[in-house]
């Protein structure tokens, strides 16, 4: 199964609150089935002992957090911050949960840690899965038409 995240709001900072229904393993490659400007991002810059302000800032993650009205030095700020997770992840990893996420395929924490699970070349890593409850359902009917909607148009721009 992939897993796609999904736009912020009070439901899904309220899922990823919930006690875990179980612990799965999955690759990171579905887990992080859309964070490829993550995971580009620790390619070009997680070997690179001191990056220049000026490559942080002309990063493809850099120029998607500029569409979020963000100043350059809160940019700069988070992507110095997403290199400290992969190094930490990289040593102190043992025993904790990459992700939370759903049965049916969403995301709802991990897109920075599934990057960095990808380029570490991690084969399975635990995640937590939480439940649904039923006054969650309109809420999980709008994001499954996201998902569904993200899955079709990276289908259709496939060759």
């Amino acid at each position: 199964m992939i897993y796609v995240g999904i736009p912020n709001s009070m439901e899904k900072s309220l899922m990823v609150k919930r006690p875990s229904v179980k612990a799965i393993y999955v690759t990171p490659e579905e887990l992080a089935w859309d964070c490829l400007r993550h995971v580009r991002f620790l390619e070009v810059f997680s070997t690179v002992r001191r990056p220049r302000t000026s490559d942080l800032l002309s990063s493809d993650y850099a120029l998607w957090l500029r569409k979020t009205a963000r100043t350059d030095s809160a940019i700069l700020a988070k992507c110095r911050s997403f290199l400290w997770l992969y190094e930490e992840w990289g040593r102190n990893a043992e025993g904790k949960s990459w992700a939370v996420v759903t049965e049916d395929g969403l995301r709802l924490d991990g897109s920075h840690r599934a990057a960095v699970a990808v380029v570490l070349g991690k084969s399975v890593v635990p995640v937590d899965e939480v439940a649904y409850r039923e006054s969650d359902q309109p809420w999980r009917r709008e994001m499954m038409r996201i998902r569904d909607a993200k899955i079709r148009e990276v289908a259709e721009s496939i060759p």
